[in-house]
């Protein structure tokens, strides 16, 4: 499964890679410090799973979700944030899962293995999906 993480401060980009890395079958294949990058890497890499602060730079939140939302495929989202509040108004503006930063780390584990498991789901009932989705 393809990662790609989003996130203003460099050092936390760096921790999730570390801990994403270590996971079998899971590769991070980019990285993006603010909205525009997150963007323009997107459409380059065609990742599985986006991981997004909620408060990264560039984009407001609203911008960023609809712009995501108009890609000719479909990643899923998962939007990190310090703040427990935002939940809904990330879930509302169509974000697929929600992760506290003060969470442990295994519920970010476990919410990218239910990201894999659908995936695998999806492409074995619809292998055109895949197709779609990749660059082959």
């Amino acid at each position: 499964m393809n990662i790609l993480i989003a996130d203003g401060q460099t050092k936390v980009r760096y921790a999730l890679s570390v801990l994403l890395q270590e996971q079998t079958g899971w590769m991070v294949v980019g990285m993006a410090h603010n909205g525009e990058e997150l963007l323009s890497k997107t459409n380059k890499l065609k990742p599985d799973v986006l991981l997004v602060d909620w408060s990264l730079p560039g984009l407001r939140p609203a911008e960023l979700m609809d712009a995501l939302h108009r890609l000719a495929f479909r990643p899923s989202v998962i939007v990190l944030s310090t703040d427990p509040e935002i939940r809904q108004r990330a879930m509302a503006m169509g974000a697929d899962y929600f992760i506290s930063k003060v969470d442990s780390p295994n519920k970010l584990l476990e919410v990218l293995q239910v990201c894999e498991d659908r995936m695998t789901t999806l492409y074995k009932s619809d292998p055109m999906t895949r197709l779609m989705n990749s660059d082959h």
